[in-house]
């Protein structure tokens, strides 16, 4: 035999190293998570009355001190806000993840969490206001400055309440004994975005930057990877100027009569927010279904051959298994030379002949065949009832593919082209 051909029957007894598989992960519908939202902040600011000669001329007006004046005047305003939610929720969520079982790492991207799914939470709202005094009318009342006013507010939601990650998230794998089970952890940083519908006026908060512990379990034994992240988060912080500097205007507040009772006077409050203390806990179970990632894609270089140029390699067809019409083709080949697809478990990168042996793991070697006056070589693989059992992929294997061939170029007399690596789907 030729020391060629027998060099390249050694292939399957040879390892590279492993590489990591893709996968995208899409909540399930059995997720669950339970929230509980505190925020409070001080809005200094002022209040006037609704009225409008022209779009609202029944509308209330309000005038300093105890006896009025005439018109409709400003009346300083300080309002103290307490806002709480407390909601049980099915979140949704996704994230890329590179999983390295043979390095027993991972590492998670890409993550979007949404504890309310999309929809909206109703939250209590109390407002606690301290004015001077004054009068409103229509209707007709007395408001005594210096005492706190509590006023529950209804119509406030959130209507926003999202994660999103903010960098990569390096983790690590270990078997939990049982075959094809493993634990996970990881830490991901992230920024918390949260909206406030008031009456249909949506006011979004800053982002407050974060980090989601998340500690869970891979389950490979079912016909998709299936991972369930358990999140505790408490985040607790002082959020500075939430609102970026953008004032808050002509914000209607119903305001309930003093003296006499029993009515409500229509104000709208203008005012800044300063700064909010918002407390977030959350206790969710995040179970979320993996697909891999299909794809090919050229991952190994090897050295020009006697056309002057590395000889390349592409997929034909799809990558689909069901279809089953995958397919290579090799260009800038020699012309007339015999030649072999092969393809292995593994990456590999040594030097092999004159080129470089970009497979390895376990390897299966097609039939020869002789390159075209073109410099071309094409096969059709059949990867679900292949001749050499060892050949079957399964949806969500990767498989690594090079074409090699002889040269008549000075040195061992064969070479191989670029590697190819291509991860198949269902």
């Amino acid at each position: 035999m030729h020391r060629s051909i027998l060099a390249l029957s050694l292939l399957s007894a040879l390892a590279g190293p492993a590489r990591a598989q893709r996968y995208t992960f899409e909540a399930d519908p059995s997720s669950a998570a339970q929230l509980t939202l505190a925020v409070t902040g001080d809005l200094p600011g002022a209040i006037i009355g609704d009225h409008d000669p022209v779009a609202n001329p029944g509308g209330t007006q309000t005038r300093l001190g105890l006896f009025g004046g005439s018109g409709n005047q400003t009346v300083p305003f300080d309002i103290s806000a307490v806002a709480g939610l407390d909601e049980t929720s099915s979140p949704d969520g996704s994230f890329g993840l590179d999983l390295d079982l043979g390095a027993l790492t991972f590492e998670l991207d890409g993550l979007a969490f949404d504890p309310l799914d999309g929809g909206t939470a109703s939250v209590d709202l109390t407002l606690t206001v301290l004015f001077d005094t004054f009068r409103s009318f229509a209707p007709d009342s007395v408001y005594f400055g210096g005492i706190p006013l509590p006023l529950p507010i209804t119509g406030v939601s959130v209507s926003e309440l999202t994660f999103a990650q903010t960098a990569a998230a390096p983790g690590v794998v270990a078997p939990r004994g049982a075959a094809g089970m493993y634990d996970l952890t990881v830490a991901v940083p992230a920024e918390l975005s949260v909206s406030v519908d008031f009456n249909g006026s949506v006011t979004a908060i800053d982002p407050v930057a974060t980090v989601l512990p998340l500690s869970g379990v891979l389950d490979l034994t079912g016909p998709a990877p299936q991972i369930t992240f358990r999140l505790m988060q408490s985040t607790q912080q002082v959020v500075d100027d939430p609102l970026g500097g953008m004032p808050l205007a002509d914000i209607p507040i119903p305001l309930p009569t003093i003296l006499p009772p029993g009515s409500v006077a229509n104000v709208l409050y203008t005012g800044t927010l300063d700064s909010i203390d918002l407390s977030l806990d959350i206790d969710a179970v995040l179970v979320a279904n993996g697909t891999p990632e299909c794809a090919a894609e050229v991952f190994c270089s090897s050295n020009p051959n006697s056309t002057g140029v590395n000889g390349s390699i592409a997929m034909t067809g799809t990558t689909s298994l069901a279809a089953n019409d995958f397919g290579l083709v090799s260009s800038d080949l020699p012309a007339g030379r015999s030649g072999i697809f092969f393809y292995g478990t593994q990456s590999a990168s040594q030097p092999f002949g004159d080129g470089v042996r970009c497979v390895g793991g376990s390897v299966v070697r097609n039939t020869l065949q002789t390159t075209t006056a073109m410099g071309q070589a094409a096969r059709s693989l059949d990867l679900v009832t292949p001749a050499n059992p060892n050949g079957v992929v399964q949806p969500g294997e990767t498989r690594y593919f090079q074409f090699w061939h002889r040269d008549g170029m000075a040195g061992a007399g064969f070479t191989t082209s670029d590697g190819l690596e291509v991860t198949f789907c269902p």
